[in-house]
């Protein structure tokens, strides 16, 4: 078989193990903190959660409200996330969500993708929502315990209906405190969309700039937390660029950013280290990074690209040099995961683990919620590795870490 056939071969492989094209997704298992003991008191029923998209919006006769195009604005609303049950059974597997509606509030007039270049009759159909949704946003915040906001940013080929249900799901097990926003981005929900959401994403990571920008300036979130996963942490990580490159050298600057995760990035490690010379990790308070030795579509993806994923498990072969591997391991404000040893990270192709794998969904809450550090949370690490990783008795050690967080955050169990 030729290269050119292999690499065609390989990326409908990515594509087609991709599982983020559902308008309807089963619930995710349970993240392992919450014990049979400790159990939620904010039960999954039907709920509303806030969206922000730069996807346009579809024709009249489609199943879906946003299309894979572009959009020449930031369209904000609310969504209605429906919970099912398919059996008597009270149990989370039984249970699926499904968007039942949404409300299209408007636009974000001060957060335009193309700024003067948009026309005026480009926006005619929407109205200008800064005012209203920072004042609904500021709402939420002072009635929650929680006064941070969380955004989610999605994959490659998912449809816009997708990315709101894990949305909703993650924000149930941060019960449903603080805000909890889905970036939309407009990734194409078709097969061999790969290179073309590639280039979309750095778009949308200039949209999402003008988010984090409108977000800081207009609300009461005392920090911004971000989970980005596979090809939408390249959305997250050129927004982090653009705001390093404007605060660069100005050493009195203060972000609201607080922490910034990232799940299977599908992103160029040299290109994160050229992000990181010029002041990414400034911008953040704590930047998580997971990786892991099982993830098949970063593994393919490697082989068309032809360069390492950031969440692939550093081999032997390629490690650095002391002085970087030093700076990687000490610095206070990044943290490294391997998840090659948690429950169920190699399910499926292995790239889904933050919603697969209880250990790395309880790792991800306890980072990004409670801004515990990897020791605190139950992980572990030997002497010189830069990566942390999940010990045999890690469940025993998160329970105990997320109880003691919760009751100093008095929420007693």
């Amino acid at each position: 078989m030729s290269y050119r056939l292999m690499g065609i071969a390989a990326l409908v492989l990515l594509a087609s193990c991709q599982v983020s094209d559902s308008a309807s997704v089963k619930v995710m298992p349970q993240p392992a903190i919450w014990d049979n003991e400790t159990q939620l008191n904010k039960p999954l029923v039907d709920h509303q959660i806030w969206y922000v998209t730069d996807r346009a919006s579809s024709p009249g006769d489609t199943a879906y409200f946003y299309s894979g195009d572009r959009s020449n604005r930031l369209s904000v609303g609310k969504a209605k996330i429906g919970v099912t049950v398919k059996s008597q059974q009270k149990r989370l597997a039984k249970q699926r969500l499904t968007l039942v509606d949404h409300q299209d509030m408007g636009h974000l007039a001060s957060a335009l993708p193309y700024g003067f270049l948009t026309a005026s009759e480009e926006l005619s159909d929407s109205t200008p929502i800064d005012l209203k949704f920072a004042e609904e946003l500021n709402e939420q915040l002072a009635s929650s315990p929680d006064k941070d906001l969380y955004l989610y940013v999605h994959g490659y080929k998912t449809v816009f209906e997708n990315p709101l249900l894990l949305s909703s799901q993650l924000w149930r097990y941060m019960e449903f405190e603080g805000a909890f926003i889905s970036f939309a981005w407009p990734s194409t929900p078709r097969r061999l969309a790969y290179f073309k959401d590639l280039e979309t994403a750095q778009i949308s990571g200039h949209n999402l700039r003008l988010l984090l920008e409108y977000l800081a300036i207009n609300t009461d979130a005392e920090k911004i937390n971000i989970v980005g996963y596979s090809a939408g942490t390249r959305v997250v990580l050129t927004a982090l660029h653009e705001l390093a490159l404007m605060q660069r050298g100005n050493k009195d600057a203060e972000s609201i950013l607080g922490h910034v995760v990232l799940v299977a990035s599908d992103y160029d490690r040299n290109r994160w280290a050229t992000s990181v010379s010029i002041g990414l990790i400034d911008v953040v308070e704590h930047m998580t990074v997971y990786l892991s030795q099982s993830d098949f579509a970063l593994a393919i993806s490697r082989f068309l690209l032809g360069e390492a994923r950031l969440g692939q498990l550093l081999a032997d072969e390629e490690a650095s040099t002391p002085t970087v591997s030093g700076w990687l391991r000490d610095n206070n404000k990044l943290t490294f995961v391997d998840v090659s040893n948690a429950e169920k990270s190699s399910v499926g192709n292995g790239h889904a683990y933050f919603k697969q794998s209880p250990w790395a969904s309880s790792d991800l809450i306890l980072a990004a919620k409670y801004g515990l550090g990897p020791q605190t949370r139950g992980l572990v690490r030997s002497l010189g590795a830069i990566p942390w990783t999940f010990p045999s008795d890690y469940l025993a050690r998160a329970q105990y870490a997320f109880a003691k967080a919760r009751r100093a955050q008095d929420l007693e169990p």
